[in-house]
């Protein structure tokens, strides 16, 4: 938890994240707030629920940190030339519009046509073990140009919106960048795109 806890300012949101995590990693039956707070030791589930709808910290970094420990830790005396970037589209069935970058496509998951949300993920493969370094929403054309809709769904702005293919790419080229060593491969699973 060292390396995301300047993600956020105040203690408690720290602490907080810390019993998320641990709730998460352990063996529950469920995990909704109320499981990991009740692992944690809390009575209620209201400081989970505060961390993941209100509570303040920079979201963009902490991922970011997140994943470059896992990478320095999977690749540490490693040749990096074992490691894999591996991109990943999947689509999962929604239950209402509401959800960011919901629309009606295919999805070979459902078998067909139905409301889906489309994520795009980079997971770095590496004989250690995978981690998941980068994710990005894909969103349709129609929501990529409604910005009142893609707000009140607290979508991503318009500068972070790409098509499926060029999130896979954005992702693994931020990766390089970063001197993070691996090679790209594209995994399409549940989606057919004409």
């Amino acid at each position: 938890m060292a390396q995301v806890a300047s993600c956020s300012a105040r203690r408690e949101t720290r602490l907080t994240c810390k019993d998320m995590v641990h709730g998460l990693l352990s063996e529950l039956d469920d995990r909704n707030c109320w499981t990991p707070a009740e692992a944690a030791g809390h009575d209620r589930p209201y400081r989970m629920q505060h961390l993941l709808s209100r509570a303040r910290c920079d979201e963009q970094r902490m991922p970011d940190a997140a994943a470059g420990w896992a990478i320095g830790r999977f690749s540490a005396g490693q040749d990096g030339g074992d490691a894999v970037l591996v991109v990943d589209e999947t689509a999962d069935e929604k239950s209402s519009e509401g959800c960011a970058g919901a629309s009606r496509q295919y999805s070979g998951t459902v078998g067909g046509t139905a409301l889906c949300q489309v994520a795009v993920t980079l997971t770095y493969a590496a004989p250690a073990g995978p981690a998941l370094v980068n994710r990005v929403l894909y969103l349709p054309e129609g929501w990529a140009a409604d910005e009142e809709r893609r707000e009140l769904a607290r979508g991503p702005r318009r500068d972070h919106v790409r098509d499926g293919t060029a999130a896979g790419g954005t992702a693994a080229a931020a990766r390089a960048r970063a001197g993070r060593p691996g090679r790209v491969r594209r995994r399409r699973r549940g989606l057919r795109r004409p």
